[in-house]
């Protein structure tokens, strides 16, 4: 999974000088631990699951400006990082015939303060300087499957 922004900026208090800045945060690998819970009718399972999520994410950011008096002419950074999150979701498996299934299955996945602002080589900029972090991950994803069970 990943997300990616980006986009210039002109800087307003001097006319002369512009900056851009872009940002690109990526789930490397993903597991959760959920247990399931769910009622069976005939051939069909309709289950819920929730519990923990864990990842790593590489998170990128590049700031150019184009003031000669700047603090930071160019600054390309990257950090990686493990994070613990949640995941919940819905599924449905169906079975066909002895031992042979389908499924689908539908989960969404957060986790909160990924990469924090003060590890950004501009937060330490004395007149302020550009704060840059990820406040949160959120995805989703979708599963369709056919199931042998032994």
């Amino acid at each position: 999974n990943d997300e990616q922004r980006s986009g210039p900026t002109t800087y307003v208090s001097n006319a002369a000088s512009t900056f851009s800045t872009s940002s690109k945060i990526e789930s490397i690998w993903m597991i959760s631990l959920a247990p399931r819970i769910g009622y069976t009718y005939e051939n069909s399972l309709f289950y819920a699951f929730g519990g923990l999520a864990a990842s790593r994410f590489t998170y990128s950011f590049k700031y150019s400006d184009t003031c000669t008096a700047g603090f930071y002419d160019i600054v390309d950074t990257s950090i990686s990082k493990n994070k613990l999150g949640w995941t919940a979701g819905v599924g449905y498996e169906y079975q066909v015939t002895d031992g042979w299934g389908l499924m689908v299955e539908y989960a969404h996945y957060e986790f909160d303060d990924v990469i924090d602002s003060s590890r950004s080589p501009l937060a330490s900029d004395p007149t302020g300087g550009i704060w840059s972090g990820v406040d949160s991950f959120k995805a989703d994803s979708v599963q369709i499957g056919i199931i042998k069970r032994f």
